[in-house]
């Protein structure tokens, strides 16, 4: 199961869910070069699916928030005691 980013930042830059209109956050390529090192491009959609940035972070300065999903809870043999 793919984890919801909601967040991704540096010092100069940020990406998040909820500002400016953007609903989705996902990964579209990790880059091994670049005069700095390696490097994430992440792209930012939308709520209706259309894609409304590409911004790429170097990975020394770079920082990722999840959502944090609960797993649903087993019910136990209490649970069907009145």
């Amino acid at each position: 199961m793919e984890k919801e980013i909601i967040k991704v930042s540096s010092s100069v830059k940020m990406l998040q869910v909820g500002s400016n209109g953007i609903a989705k956050i996902s990964l579209r390529s990790r880059e091994t070069g670049g005069t700095r090192g390696p490097l994430r491009i992440y792209d930012a959609y939308s709520s209706n699916g259309n894609l409304l940035g590409i911004e790429g972070f170097f990975e020394d300065d770079m920082k990722i928030e999840y959502k944090q999903v609960r797993p649903e809870r087993q019910p136990t043999i209490f649970d069907y005691f009145d």
